[in-house]
């Protein structure tokens, strides 16, 4: 995503973390912020959402409730099952936003 100003992208990134911190809740920030963190290390050099969302799946894989924290967060902001976001060689961006997550966390 590509926004008309240098930080709307952060923004939609601060707004799923901090829906992040309010589902892990503040006796489990610490996890959530080791999974984000870890995450990091399965992600490209300059990630898409949903890389970073993968990213910290990866890191998560161990406790299946925490991922589904995690699908949950991101696919309110339209990061989920199917999210794809691309950039082609001239700047243009297309999204097809998804806001589903796996059956295994309905």
């Amino acid at each position: 995503m590509t926004g008309a100003e240098v930080h709307d992208d952060g923004e939609v990134f601060a707004a799923i973390v901090y829906d992040l911190k309010q589902r892990f809740g503040t006796a489990n920030l610490n996890t959530l912020f080791n999974y984000y963190v870890d995450g990091m290390n399965f992600t490209p050099a300059t990630p898409m959402f949903e890389n970073m969302r993968d990213g910290m799946l990866e890191s998560a894989k161990g406790s299946a409730a925490d991922s589904c924290l995690i699908w949950q967060s991101f696919a309110k902001f339209g990061v989920g099952v199917g999210a794809k976001a691309s950039i082609s060689r001239r700047g243009a961006v297309t999204i097809a936003e998804s806001f589903a997550f796996p059956a295994s966390c309905q």
